[in-house]
């Protein structure tokens, strides 16, 4: 029975380290979990690789000063989820970069809750109650954009889809398949006489 409580402890208590504290003027370059606490956080956390996770278990990020909560620049295939900012000047600002998805925050007290700048082929799915905005969107489109609490309206929505269900967005999100995993793919499911007719039609507008 001892044992079984040694076990049980060292489990416990390695779930309890395995997550991270977060700090002002942080760079993330690997994946990670913050630690579910509340935390003053006046300067921004910055993402500094691509593919890179980054995922709140009940962690709220405030700040005194304003400022920026996330900063994404120049980047790719990067999520950040769950996470609650409180009283930031920009909630997450994101420029130059491709395949953000921003999924489950919650901005509140924020002025702006996601920026956007030179962005395409990202997604958000954000409980937003900014004071003067949800979005500002500049130079980006193709961009799937959404929230969890009301309608998402302005001229960006133009080059950008907006109020899209939660279910597309999902499928937005997935890795793009190559040409070669299409073509194996339909070789596997689809069956018929008419097969090479629809992965040809398929695979052409793959091109």
């Amino acid at each position: 029975m001892a044992q079984v409580k040694l076990v049980l402890f060292l489990l416990l208590a390695t779930s309890a380290v395995a997550c991270v504290v977060p700090r002002e003027n942080m760079v993330i370059t690997e994946s990670v979990e913050f630690c579910s606490d509340v935390y003053y956080v006046n300067w921004p956390i910055r993402i500094a690789a691509d593919d890179v996770a980054v995922i709140c278990s009940g962690t709220v990020l405030k700040s005194w000063r304003g400022g920026t909560g996330f900063a994404v620049e120049n980047r790719q295939n990067v999520t950040i989820k769950d996470c609650h900012l409180v009283n930031h000047d920009i909630g997450f600002s994101v420029r130059n970069s491709s395949r953000v998805f921003l999924i489950g925050n919650h901005l509140v007290k924020t002025q702006v809750g996601v920026r956007l700048m030179n962005v395409s082929g990202s997604a958000t799915l954000n409980h937003d109650v900014s004071l003067l905005g949800a979005f500002d969107v500049q130079e980006s489109a193709h961009n799937v954009l959404s929230l969890k609490n009301k309608r998402v309206s302005g001229i960006f929505c133009a080059h950008n889809e907006c109020n899209a269900k939660e279910s597309a967005i999902e499928t937005f999100m997935r890795p793009k398949q190559t040409p070669p995993q299409m073509s194996l793919w339909l070789s596997e499911v689809v069956t018929g006489k008419s097969v090479e007719r629809l992965r040809a039609w398929v695979l052409a507008g793959l091109a």
